[in-house]
């Protein structure tokens, strides 16, 4: 070495190896850090033991009591008696070699694809020995630690810190547990039992965040840049070897390193393992030096690792390759310690100059969002909070649109990305109806991760009416004949007017047709009963009308008194399932030929039944007829659904006015009925009824309501039928002079965006004047 040709350096460091060698050598690692200039960072996180993949660490001679790496305890020095004379009063036994003393430079390189340098002259070999063979470790190990990845990363953002169990020793040699919160290490997790599904944001932010996450915590992930590069998962290193002047390896055991290696990468977070690596690095003046002139080498720094508040001096390769880090998080971390001794915040995306959205720009996609007209669902309507659009766009149509309105109106538009987040994550909207044979309790029972005994009890009796409805319905069919009928009926979704492929109608506001279908089991027949929103709305009243004109016309046709007729529908209450249809059932059975009505109805969420065919056939049929032209008025829907079918009989078809509806509540009124009580004195729960039965009495002037609340009962029971007179069931005759009254007097009023929309239609003759003449004329005002 070149400043050994000094004579009195040589005798110094000749005193000096005498010297150490009469030191003892009980325990010639143990340090003090009394005298460093040294301030840690008190939010460290602490490092944990895993005493069942370590239980030899309990009896390991090596590590002096148990092992603890917490970090907010303060170092106690400890006066071992033996003054140094290469350090201005530290206490250390021995000089570190100046390779572990040096700064790195910023030209390091990853230790997987190169060597380390050779160090200055005065560098011991076996220093260069360690270094090369941290080198090779790593490069074998296929791991990368070029500092693009783990520290210049300009979309840094940090991970949240995750829970632990924390160890602290006793005077016992024991470890004693504290269990803290243990946070999963990994990209976050989505509720897997959401309550409403809606449309997901864009997901390229999230895959970036993941592979953040896993990259701080030492997993195998995917780089997010164009080449994809995979990294392996991050392993410890071999230790630094028997030349390495310290001894690290007999200091530290194996077990002590994995224990280091893991709590450090369970940190998670880039910012708390940069105040751990900042604790272990210490700078250190040594006592005689010769500095070179003008010299650009920074100063010296020692690395150790605390265990049970003593901290062990290290070199430099035992440090790194414990951690499984390169010189780049060594090098940001004394770049970015401050005079205080604490490390500088992170600051990469926090300039400030990030492009903003113009709020205007924002504006102005809501504005074109909110002009799309929305359409009622027509399944369950009052159980989701969700908004419906016509599915016969999509959101790169909407974004055209939307390009065109803005170029018309000369004002910059936004690019797609932006349009679909705010789409996403400011609204609700989805393109379809919601499927009414979506069950929400199978949903809910196969999502749930604790299954108690109660949802178990729900699931299986709902499984078993669900079988025993399929196998009712099944059995009915295989009845069907001249006097007995089996039907289902139920209202297709709302049918637009006017109806085409031109981009301006999606964003009017149309008029709305009603087709409510009633299908016969086993039979080739199905009615279909069509109005306008001009003429009816959709309530009890409507639905009972189209049933009460069914049954009068299916009774004159079969002209048999002992007619019965079995109805099968979904549950909704508004419609099918309330005490206005009962009345019309009590009303049909005093004047009509028909022996029972019975009326089934399917299970909440598999409610398929032969309508759903008969939707579908009508809908290709519209889709069909599209293609030679929009659709203008209620009459082409009545064309186009009578020939719907290309098999079979057509479907028959009633258009309705505002004047064949019927006010089923005044009937009620009449009726004075009661369904609350049974004849045994209990409550009738209406959500409770699978089966309600009306049933002409054999003198045929009295009528008997009875009930089932489940398909597997065998027996029905008796609804208690009060009335003005109180007696239990209604005599016929008292019906049967009644006169139905009309609903409606004339045509309803249309809302004033529709009927401003629809006018604006016609004025831009996208609606034809033909069609404005002989119809729209007549229902705008």
């Amino acid at each position: 070495m070149a400043h050994l040709r000094n004579p009195r350096l040589s005798r110094i460091l000749e005193a000096m190896e005498s010297k150490k060698d009469s030191v003892s050598t009980e325990n010639p690692k143990l340090i003090s850090m009394d005298d460093l200039d040294y301030n840690f960072s008190r939010d460290a996180n602490p490092i944990t033991v895993d005493t069942c993949r370590y239980p030899s660490l309990l009896q390991e001679q090596a590590l002096p009591q148990s092992v603890s790496h917490t970090m907010e305890a303060d170092v106690q020095p400890v006066d071992d008696g033996i003054p140094n004379p290469y350090l201005s009063g530290t206490g250390f036994q021995e000089l570190t070699p100046e390779e572990d003393l040096t700064r790195p430079g910023p030209s390091s390189r990853a230790r997987s694809n190169s060597t380390s340098s050779k160090s200055s002259s005065s560098s011991s070999s076996s220093s260069s020995s360690s270094t090369s063979s941290s080198s090779s470790s790593a490069s074998e190990s296929g791991k990368d630690f070029s500092p693009d990845e783990a520290d210049c990363d300009a979309d840094y953002v940090p991970a949240r810190p995750p829970r632990r169990v924390l160890f602290s020793p006793t005077l016992q040699n024991s470890i004693s547990v504290q269990l803290v919160e243990e946070n999963n290490l990994g990209p976050p997790k989505q509720n897997r039992t959401p309550n409403k599904r809606r449309r997901k944001g864009f997901p390229k932010a999230s895959v970036r965040q993941d592979a953040k996450i896993f990259r701080n915590s030492g997993q195998q992930y995917t780089s997010v840049s164009q080449l994809k590069k995979s990294h392996a998962k991050e392993a410890i290193g071999p230790p630094c070897g028997e030349k390495c002047r310290l001894k690290c390896s007999e200091l530290i055991k194996q077990e002590g390193r994995e224990i280091i290696f893991d709590n450090y990468w369970k940190m998670g977070d880039l910012s708390r393992q940069r105040d751990y690596i900042a604790k272990c690095i210490n700078v250190i003046t040594p006592k005689y030096q010769y500095k070179v002139h003008n010299s650009n080498r920074g100063p010296k720094h020692l690395f150790s690792f605390e265990i049970n508040n003593i901290k062990y001096r290290i070199c430099k390769t035992f440090f790194k390759n414990t951690l499984a880090i390169n010189n780049r998080p060594i090098a940001t971390v004394i770049a970015k310690k401050n005079q205080a001794g604490t490390i500088e915040e992170e600051k990469r995306g926090k300039h400030g100059k990030q492009y903003k959205i113009s709020s205007d720009i924002i504006k102005g996609i809501k504005n074109h969002i909110d002009s799309i007209p929305r359409i009622e669902s027509h399944y369950v309507r009052q159980q989701t909070t969700r908004e419906f659009i016509d599915g016969g766009k999509n959101l790169t149509d909407l974004y055209t649109d939307y390009q065109t309105q803005c170029l018309s109106d000369g004002v910059e538009a936004a690019k797609i990305h932006t349009y679909r987040k705010v789409f996403n994550d400011d609204y609700n909207i989805v393109f379809h109806t919601p499927k009414k044979d979506q069950c929400e309790l199978c949903i809910s029972f196969k999502n749930a991760i604790d299954k108690t005994i109660e949802l178990q009890n729900r699931y299986d009796q709902h499984q078993l009416e669900k079988e025993l409805c399929r196998q009712e319905k099944s059995n009915d069919k295989t009845m069907v004949k001249e006097n007995y009928i089996v039907a289902c009926y139920d209202l297709q979704a709302v049918l637009p007017l006017p109806k085409g492929d031109v981009s301006t109608l999606y964003y009017k506001c149309k008029l709305n047709v009603c087709n409510f279908t009633i299908s016969e089991i086993a039979k080739d027949y199905c009615d279909c009963f069509v109005w306008s929103e001009v003429e009816a709305l959709r309530g009890a009243n409507e639905i009972a009308t189209c049933v009460w004109k069914y049954l009068t016309k299916r009774a004159s046709e079969i002209n048999d008194n002992n007619l019965r007729i079995t109805f099968y529908s979904d549950n909704c209450c508004g419609q099918q399932k309330n005490k206005f249809m009962f009345s019309i059932y009590l009303y049909t059975l005093s004047v009509l030929k028909i022996k029972s009505i019975t009326h089934k109805y399917l299970i909440s969420g598999h409610t398929q039944n032969e309508n759903d065919s008969v939707h579908s056939v009508i809908e290709k049929a519209v889709k069909k007829c599209l293609h030679s032209g929009p659709v203008y008025t209620p009459d082409k829907y009545v064309i186009i659904i009578r020939t719907a079918p290309k098999k079979g009989n057509p479907y028959n078809v009633t258009e309705m006015c505002y004047s064949d509806f019927v006010d089923i509540k005044n009937l009620t009124e009449i009726c004075g009925a009661q369904f609350s009580k049974n004849t045994e004195g209990g409550t009738v729960k209406m959500s409770d009824i699978k089966i309600m039965k009306f049933e002409k009495h054999q003198d045929f002037n009295h009528v008997g309501i009875y009930y089932k609340t489940s398909y597997s009962d065998t027996d029905f029971k008796e609804i208690q039928f009060r009335n003005n007179r109180s007696s239990r069931t209604r005599t016929i005759t008292d019906l049967q002079d009644f006169q139905l009254k009309p609903l409606y007097q004339s045509r309803l009023k249309l809302s004033d965006r529709k009927n401003s929309d629809l006018k604006s239609l016609i004025n831009s003759n996208i609606i034809p004047q033909s069609y404005a003449l002989s119809y729209y004329n007549s229902i705008l005002f």
